[in-house]
């Protein structure tokens, strides 16, 4: 499977991250860019392909990541979604082939 993150947003937009191997982490480099790699941090989140659906789970409970404006601890990302990592915002862009409904999110609620 193949999956395009294209960065959107008046920060930095135009960036692609493209993930071809799962489960991918995605980390940040110490200049503050994504990377699709461990830079030997703590991963912001693992994508993972599970059946043709791809599944966020958060790795760092420091750094926000989020699903739509949600900030999420798991949960499907579907085509067309925006993922946030941080103050960076992302487009989902993937051919879903899973036949079952996308697992349930796990919302992170904080007071």
């Amino acid at each position: 499977m193949r999956v395009r993150l294209y960065e959107v947003g008046e920060c930095c937009s135009g960036n692609i991250l493209r993930i071809d191997e799962f489960p991918a982490s995605l980390s940040f480099d110490a200049s503050g860019q994504v990377m699709t790699r461990n830079v030997g941090r703590l991963p912001a989140c693992q994508l993972e392909d599970i059946g043709g659906q791809i599944v966020v789970n958060v790795g760092n409970d420091e750094l926000e990541v989020g699903i739509n404006d949600a900030e999420i601890e798991s949960g499907p990302l579907m085509p067309g979604d925006h993922l946030h990592l941080g103050n960076r915002r992302y487009l989902v862009s993937y051919e879903r082939t899973a036949t079952d409904y996308p697992p349930s999110v796990r919302v992170k609620i904080t007071t």
